[in-house]
This record gives structure tokens, C-alpha cells and sequence, in this order.
């Protein structure tokens, strides 16, 4: 079909003896015919009920739903400061652990952190506390 176009045409525009020309000639028909073969389909496509429907469906969902792209991205957001809280507080409650057990095994540990922290003491005892300005 191209190849009976071209040959009305080879004598006025192209010549025989320059086959490089042939060459642009024959892609230029053939990109011609496909693009407005494409433009005809994609005008067909976007005539359809469907994709229309469809569309709308995605534009709907990707910037107006509540569980938009936005929503969705603060949603990550906030998920990943949890992990990282997670994270700090199972250290917390791993050097507690480690201090209870530290506590419950060695008695003059266990007296002196009563001491400091719950300002106890024993009978006879006076107890000063010192606060630095």
C-alpha cells in the first residue's frame, strides 16, 4: 500500500539513486498512518463511558476520599515516629529490667538507691539534702 503511494511519487520527489530519501519518505507515510490511527483510538477511548466513570473513580480517590494521598503520607508519617518510640522505650524497659534485677540481688544497692531516691533512713538517723542553685 505505501510502497504504490510512493512510486506515483518517486519520480516528482524522490530519486532512484538516493535511497536514503526513500527511506525518510516511506517512515514519514507510516508514522502518518499510526499516529492518526493512534489519535483516532485515543479519542475513541476517551469517549467511553468507562473510562470516563473510571477516571473520575481515580481522581475521586487519589485528592477528595478521606484516605487520600495526603492522608496517606501523614499516615506514614506518624507510623514511622511510633517505630522509632517503640524502639526507645523497649531500651527504657530493658535497663529497668536490668535495675530491678540489679536491686533484688544486691542488698546495699538496694539500700542505697532507697536512700537517694525515697530519701529513707534508718532509726537515729538524721538526713540533710542539699539542693544545688
Amino acid at each position: 500500500m505505501y510502497k504504490a503511494a510512493l512510486i506515483g511519487l518517486a519520480p516528482k520527489y524522490l530519486s532512484l539513486f538516493d535511497p536514503f530519501i526513500w527511506h525518510l519518505e516511506l517512515s514519514f507515510f507510516i508514522l502518518h498512518d499510526i499516529k492518526s490511527g493512534m489519535l483516532k483510538k485515543s479519542l475513541h477511548i476517551t469517549k467511553n463511558f468507562y473510562f470516563i466513570a473510571g477516571l473520575a473513580f481515580l481522581v475521586w480517590m487519589l485528592f477528595f476520599d478521606t484516605n487520600d494521598l495526603y492522608s496517606q503520607y501523614q499516615l506514614r508519617q506518624k507510623v514511622r515516629e511510633l517505630e522509632s518510640q517503640e524502639t526507645y522505650y523497649l531500651q527504657k524497659i530493658e535497663e529497668v529490667n536490668a535495675d530491678r534485677e540489679a536491686l533484688t540481688s544486691d542488698m546495699e544497692l538496694l539500700e542505697r538507691f532507697a536512700r537517694e531516691k525515697y530519701y529513707m533512713k534508718k532509726d537515729g538517723e538524721d538526713l540533710f539534702v542539699v539542693v544545688e542553685e
